[in-house]
């Protein structure tokens, strides 16, 4: 009995307990709701977390990023530890470009002359050179791959460099014959790229892109040894300098070479500021019929105060660098003879101005006089009539044609070349049907028609004087 009791009180207290336990369920079903509230607002508060989580991870992003951009000025200004000497030959090869680089055992050449000579390959020689690490044909024209065939013959060459733009010439043709045939590695550099060789860093500058513009889609390099700077643009113009001062950080050099033998068409005002060059070096030709350098660019190179050194007047010019200092080791011992024009602009004398007009009159008025003399003797009656006849079409001539033109009575072949669609396919016709009264009289070499003399005669670089 007493066992049964127990047992119903149990059940009875369980059931108790169930009934307390749903009693409490069902009473807190409102609660639920407004706990339910509660979680909705406590998942906003999160979510208004997440928002300032996710602001915070761009802000880091973005931070990292401008981290990145700055790490990789600093990259391209902070000057790299190096050892040895550096050795620069800016080699005098006339009315063409050829700069070798020699740091300890590399060996790079930027640009190889003109197709008509041997010179680089014998100066390479003469300093000891076996082995090239690196060719570079700025562009294809024939002043500056000109030995690149002859060169590949004789040296064991590792890489060659060209822009990719294409030409017809034979010297091109030639090149990437010899390149095939010797088995170089081949490349087509672009801005932006970094090289290391030994103790010298590369950093191309230019192209970005091709444009099919031979001179504006030169290489262009800025070759860093420790501290020293060095900045080489081919025949780049002054749009591909503008793209330039884009790329690098930093493109303050010790030394420029000035772009396209010292023409107008480039070393423009805010990018030799941007170069700020303690030393300028203009590659060219003594009186070259392309007037290079031009009176404009050497007044800015004067006003600039950097030192000049032309190839035609000092010959082959060496730098040296320990990293720290750059010192010129070897060149013609003369200052550099700016033209007549550029003296008499910067001369801030007006007796010095004065003298340099008077003598260049006398200068004019002596072959007067002795035409004067001779028509006395000749033609009596015609000697005040004559000199007035003369002299307005002699003034007009010059007027008529534009300076550093390619006079087509007298320049050389390598000059003939440069005018498009000559090439070395018909510049042996034009020296042999010579003289020419007109531009236009080009039309009497076989494979030059009325499209192709329009061409000519809009690039401007042909004339006669």
């Amino acid at each position: 009995m007493k066992k049964f009791f127990i047992s119903l009180m149990t059940i009875l207290f369980i059931l108790t307990g169930c009934g307390s336990s749903l009693s409490t369920d069902y009473q807190q079903a409102e609660p639920v709701n407004q706990s339910e509230k509660t979680i909705i607002e406590t998942e906003d508060d999160d979510q208004i977390e997440v928002e300032e989580d996710e602001e915070l991870e761009d802000s880091e992003v973005e931070s990292k990023d401008e981290s990145k951009e700055e790490s990789k000025e600093e990259e391209t200004t902070t000057p790299k530890q190096v050892s040895g000497n550096l050795k620069v030959h800016f080699i005098n090869v006339g009315q063409a470009d050829a700069t070798l680089f020699q740091t300890g055992d590399v060996n790079i050449l930027f640009d190889a002359g003109n197709w008509n000579r041997r010179d680089v390959v014998e100066y390479l020689l003469s300093v000891g050179v076996e082995k090239i690490d690196l060719l570079i044909g700025s562009h294809p024209d024939a002043d500056h791959i000109g030995q690149m065939p002859l060169i590949l013959d004789q040296f064991q060459v590792d890489e060659v460099w060209m822009s990719g733009v294409e030409s017809t010439s034979k010297t091109f043709e030639n090149t990437l014959d010899k390149i095939i045939e010797h088995g170089v590695s081949y490349h087509e550099p672009r801005a932006g790229e970094s090289y290391q060789l030994g103790n010298l860093f590369l950093d191309v500058i230019a192209p970005k892109q091709l444009t099919n513009d031979s001179n504006e889609d030169s290489i262009s390099v800025y070759f860093a040894f420790g501290k020293t700077g060095i900045v080489m643009t081919g025949d780049a113009g002054v749009r591909a300098e503008s793209a330039m001062l884009d790329v690098r950080g930093n493109l303050s050099a010790d030394i420029l070479h000035a772009g396209h033998h010292g023409s107008s068409t480039s070393t423009s005002e805010s990018f030799l500021k941007a170069v700020d060059p303690k030393y300028v070096i203009i590659s060219a030709g003594a009186n070259n019929s392309y007037g290079h350098p031009h009176v404009e660019v050497v007044d800015r190179l004067v006003k600039s105060g950097a030192e000049i050194y032309a190839t035609y007047q000092h010959g082959t010019i060496i730098f040296s660098s320990d990293g720290n200092s750059v010192k010129l080791e070897s060149t013609i011992d003369q200052a550099f003879i700016p033209p007549k024009a550029t003296v008499s602009k910067n001369e801030s004398s007006s007796s010095n101005n004065s003298s340099s007009t008077s003598s260049s009159s006398t200068k004019e008025k002596q072959p007067t006089k002795q035409k004067e003399e001779k028509s006395k003797q000749e033609k009596p009656k015609q000697q005040d009539e004559k000199p007035k006849q003369e002299k307005p079409k002699q003034q007009e001539v010059k007027k008529e044609v534009p300076a550093g033109c390619i006079d087509i009575n007298t320049a050389s072949e390598q000059e003939l070349m440069e005018i498009i669609h000559i090439g070395e396919v018909r510049v042996k016709d034009l020296i042999e049907l010579r003289p020419y009264n007109s531009v236009n009289d080009l039309k009497r070499i076989k494979g030059i028609g009325d499209a192709r003399l329009k061409d000519i005669i809009n690039e401007q670089k042909a004339c006669v004087r």
